[in-house]
Parts: C-alpha cells; sequence; structure tokens
C-alpha cells in the first residue's frame, strides 16, 4: 500500500516549518512531533480574557518588598 500526501502538502508543511522555526525556534523534530492542534495553538495570538484583572496594590507592594529582600 502506497501512502500518497495530499496535493500541496511539501509547499504548505515548508511554509509552516519556516513560521515555527523563525518565530518560535522550534527544531524540525519539534515541529514533525507536534499535532495539528499543538501547532494551531503555538502559531494563535493569545485571547484576551474578560475575567482577568491586573494584580492589585496590595500585591504589587508584596511583590516589590519580596524583590527588595531577594
Amino acid at each position: 500500500m502506497t501512502r500518497t500526501m495530499p496535493e500541496g502538502f511539501t509547499a504548505h508543511a515548508q511554509h509552516f516549518w519556516t513560521i515555527t522555526a523563525q518565530w518560535l525556534g522550534w527544531r524540525p523534530n519539534e515541529f514533525w512531533r507536534a499535532t495539528p492542534s499543538e501547532l494551531k495553538g503555538a502559531l494563535s495570538e493569545p485571547k484576551a480574557r474578560s475575567d482577568a484583572q491586573g494584580p492589585s496594590m496590595e500585591m504589587i507592594a508584596k511583590m516589590l518588598e519580596r524583590e527588595r529582600d531577594g
């Protein structure tokens, strides 16, 4: 049984390999071991969370204090 690749597969694979190599620093084995979902997630823009909040003034003060002590 001979497996055939979908038409244009090579061109698409080369395109995505180039993107992942340049933008993400992926090596060939990282690219080829990634699932389509992982590739999509790695190349997608992060979604904004409507429930995301910045740190409170109290938390900022604690982080600054911890940084001064460390």
